[in-house]
């Protein structure tokens, strides 16, 4: 290769880090969670590139109307957490998690212009992140047929894990970004191959067990479907194309409930939930009724502001029952009681704040087609009867965070579109 060659090339990959940077920022953020903290460093970057930003034109959140909106999502949720740290159970820890909170707004408004400035750096961004949930499910596909997956990770009984190893997040993330995948199979529809991502990630996702992450797959799969009726000019041939995924996902549903047993038992268990039996409906919320019941008396006794963010694991030891068979709990297992619990009635209104300015977002917006599947993720991951990781908790409202901004950052890419 001679020197002018070698030139060129090097110029060709500068040129591409030079366009498609930002959309790299939030896909190593994204791969990051396949670890307990690596997703914070990129977040972290953004941030402290967002504060210097901010210091040199603090107007721009007032100035660009976006900006404006996003800062109005995130205050909505923060002040609440302001409010609740006063007189939080666990002060110093309530401040910490307050404090270190904020780097999701300084992140924000440095990434979202830079994301939304060319319309590529979105559409690349959906593609990687497609690519990469595909791989993680196939990787963990293959751990479970012949016990390691490609890095040498070895299957733990019961439980899907892939790149995650040893941790369990891998359904709850592919869960929340499968509409991606959803996404990037509809860019080429007429694409047999790009239909069989489909099979890994719903047999990865079905066989974890994990009911939470089955109602975040339904209600994104739900979602898409309902995104692809509503603007898909050809319904007899969507309809036809659907019935087939559809059906194979039954065929693939039903042949591992049947084959495989923790599956079998975990189908038997949720059925209890039509139960009139105490003991019943317990079992099929995993045993989450009495971490319930004993987040209701924390939160008779707080009502107004909580007990503080990540308060819970504080209060939970004073207000358990005796009979309860939880002696410590993290969080509640569901999202909405969850914030009532550590940021009180003032923390439910704000959160129904944070809920309608999102969805105004997506209702003003004159480009709802492109703008759907963006807000669909946001809105599953935030979604109130979520009974997985803590809503407050770093690693989901880290992934929250970054849907929130590739979601305004195609509203702002829209508006830079029709300008």
């Amino acid at each position: 290769m001679t020197d002018f060659q070698v030139s060129i090339y090097i110029r060709t990959i500068k040129n591409y880090i030079d366009l498609y940077w930002p959309s790299m920022l939030i896909f190593i953020a994204i791969l990051g969670f396949i670890s307990k903290s690596l997703y914070q460093y990129p977040v972290g970057l953004m941030a402290t590139f967002g504060l210097y930003q901010f210091i040199r034109q603090p107007k721009m959140i007032i100035e660009d109307k976006n900006l404006k909106l996003f800062s109005q999502i995130f205050l909505s949720i923060w002040l609440a957490m302001v409010i609740a740290t006063f007189d939080a159970y666990q002060f110093e820890r309530a401040l910490k998690t307050t404090s270190a909170y904020s780097r999701f707004f300084l992140a924000g408004i440095f990434i979202i212009p830079a994301l939304s400035s060319d319309k590529r750096r979105i559409d690349w961004l959906v593609t990687g992140v497609a690519l990469l949930v595909s791989f993680w499910v196939i990787d963990a596909t293959l751990q479970f047929f012949i016990g390691v997956d490609l890095f040498g990770y070895s299957s733990i009984p019961g439980h899907m894990t892939g790149m995650f190893y040893p941790e369990l997040q891998l359904p709850h993330i592919c869960s929340v970004l499968s509409i991606f995948v959803f996404l990037f199979i509809s860019y080429k529809a007429n694409s047999s191959c790009r239909f069989l991502l489909i099979v890994p990630l719903f047999f990865i996702v079905f066989l974890a067990g994990r009911r939470a992450t089955w109602l975040m797959l339904a209600l994104s799969s739900i979602g898409f479907i309902f995104y692809l009726y509503l603007y898909n000019t050809n319904r007899s041939q969507l309809t036809k194309t659907l019935l087939k995924i559809i059906l194979t996902i039954v065929l693939m549903f039903a042949t591992t409930a049947v084959v495989y047993d923790p599956i079998r038992t975990r189908i038997i268990n949720t059925m209890g939930l039509f139960s009139t039996s105490y003991e019943t409906i317990d079992k099929a919320t995993a045993f989450r009724l009495p971490i319930w019941e004993t987040s209701i008396d924390i939160l008779k006794a707080n009502k107004l502001n909580g007990i503080g963010p990540r308060g819970f694991r504080y209060a939970y030891p004073e207000y358990r029952n005796k009979d309860n068979h939880w002696r410590s709990q993290t969080h509640p297992h569901l999202l909405i009681l969850e914030v009532l619990v550590e940021t009180g009635i003032i923390g439910f209104l704000c959160y129904l704040i944070f809920l309608y300015l999102i969805c105004k977002g997506f209702i003003t917006n004159k480009h709802k087609q492109e703008l759907f599947p963006f807000i669909m993720p946001v809105l599953v991951a935030i979604f109130p009867l979520n009974a997985h990781m803590a809503f407050f908790g770093s690693v989901w409202s880290s992934m929250i965070w970054l849907l929130i901004y590739i979601y305004i950052s195609k509203i702002r890419s829209l508006t830079i579109t029709v300008s």
